[in-house]
């Protein structure tokens, strides 16, 4: 019985150190981590309350989130990212933050796709990265609310206003790269906030 249980235990560790490098912070390499997190996609409720509560987050809240911040017309989020890489005329439209909203909507998606491998989603994320990679400028800097004013008067400003949401839009994006990794294997995504951060 000992053998047994040894054998499973080893099992049990080994899996923990395979799920590891799955997790959204990877602490496999860290001689000061006593405990991991297991992967994305790893956990699924099967039934009960929260399996309810997960099939109305994946058919209905994320869909529609989804529809809105797409939408040209109840919110302008990705919109404006559009108009940011020239793939359509317009104004910025809507609060500050409204790039991070988006970031945050995408992170959303990837989470999860994680879980259900849904193409659908997939290509959701797929469009919308493309685009947000086209808003971006040469040098990596990318907020909307600025890149679509420069269009206009060709002045690059960038933190400038203290009462802007570049930093905070900037920490979503990252968060975003992180869970759309993790999630897809995908670096795309990560890939523009890296890009970013040089700017």
């Amino acid at each position: 019985m000992k053998k047994e249980f040894k054998l499973l235990v080893a099992g049990i560790v080994c899996s923990a150190a395979v799920n590891a490098q799955n997790a959204l912070v990877n602490t496999s390499q860290s001689k000061f981590a006593k405990l991991s997190g297991v992967g994305l996609g790893d956990v699924h409720w099967t039934k009960g309350f929260w399996a309810e509560r997960f099939d109305v987050l994946k058919n209905s809240m994320v869909p529609t989130l989804w529809r809105t911040y797409t939408s040209d017309t109840i919110c302008y989020s990705f919109q404006n990212f559009k108009v940011a890489a020239g793939l359509q005329d317009g104004r910025f439209r809507g609060p500050s933050f409204h790039d991070g909203d988006f970031y945050k909507t995408l992170e959303a998606v990837a989470s999860l796709y994680a879980s259900t491998k849904d193409p659908k989603l997939n290509g959701w994320m797929e469009d919308a990265i493309t685009v947000i990679g086209k808003a971006q400028r040469a040098d990596g800097y990318i907020y909307t609310k600025n890149i679509i004013e420069q269009k206009k008067t060709g002045e690059q400003k960038m933190f400038d206003d203290k009462l802007s949401f570049e930093a905070y839009n900037f920490g979503h994006l990252m968060t975003a790269g992180c869970v759309h990794y993790r999630a897809t294997g995908k670096s795309n995504l990560l890939d523009i906030a890296k890009k970013h951060q040089t700017s």
